[in-house]
């Protein structure tokens, strides 16, 4: 089975991704702010002092397309950043459900992860697992069938034998 369909959903682990896009929100929120007040504390000042300048133009609409980028900005970053965390969580995700049906001894597939995303290798791991799960189950299937081949043969030696002891009586 080839996991290389394209991705369908962006958004795939809400605990993990989540939690990173309010991080970046929280931080990129932080330095909007900062910055705005760096901008803005020297004009507030020479307004309260009376400085100001009355024919220039008020400061929301100096910073009003800042703002604006800023928060197109924003949607793109975290837009972006969902489709990063979706190479790391999408892996995640994919082995999660690898490993429940394997748990549940469901027929499964090798797994296999989407180029570029993170932890290739993992999917080489779990693939080993489910060789190693197999083998040891084809082992003990084998065995399986030989204990019971030998007891069907030892059930035949015994009527065989229970024969033998009626016709010499």
């Amino acid at each position: 089975m080839s996991n290389q369909q394209p991705r369908r959903r962006l958004f795939v682990d809400p605990e993990v991704q989540g939690a990173l896009v309010t991080r970046c929100l929280i931080y990129w929120c932080l330095a909007i702010f900062v910055v705005f007040v760096a901008l803005l504390s020297p004009d507030y000042i020479f307004a309260v002092l009376g400085l100001a300048n009355p024919n220039s133009p008020s400061i929301w609409l100096r910073y009003a397309p800042g703002l604006v980028i800023a928060g197109a900005l924003t949607v793109l970053m975290v837009r972006d950043l969902l489709r990063c965390t979706n190479r790391f969580t999408g892996p995640m995700v994919r082995a999660r459900r690898f490993l429940r049906s394997l748990a549940n001894g469901e027929s499964v597939e090798p797994i296999s992860f989407r180029r570029g995303d993170y932890w290739r290798g993992y999917a080489d791991e779990l693939n080993a697992v489910l060789r190693r799960i197999e083998s040891l189950e084809e082992k003990v299937s084998l065995k399986t069938e030989a204990a019971d081949a030998s007891r069907q043969r030892d059930d035949i030696s015994v009527k065989g034998t229970d024969t033998d002891l009626v016709h010499s009586r």
